[in-house]
């Protein structure tokens, strides 16, 4: 025998952790998406590459 009051509760703790698990996933794509963009630039200086995006610098 199920309670009503369980099943409300339930059902809305439910929808909060679909919506949370739907925020994550959008957040985690975009971030992806960042990171897998290409260089913006490519330079080499002393035996190093230094690939320039728009928010950030590397040097390998």
């Amino acid at each position: 025998m199920k309670l009503p009051f369980f099943d409300v509760k339930h059902s809305k703790m439910e929808r909060r952790f679909k919506e949370e698990l739907k925020i994550q996933i959008k957040m985690a794509l975009a971030q992806r998406e960042r990171l897998e963009k290409p260089p913006m630039g490519l330079l080499s200086f002393q035996d190093k590459t230094i690939l320039v995006w728009l928010n950030q610098t590397r040097i390998f």
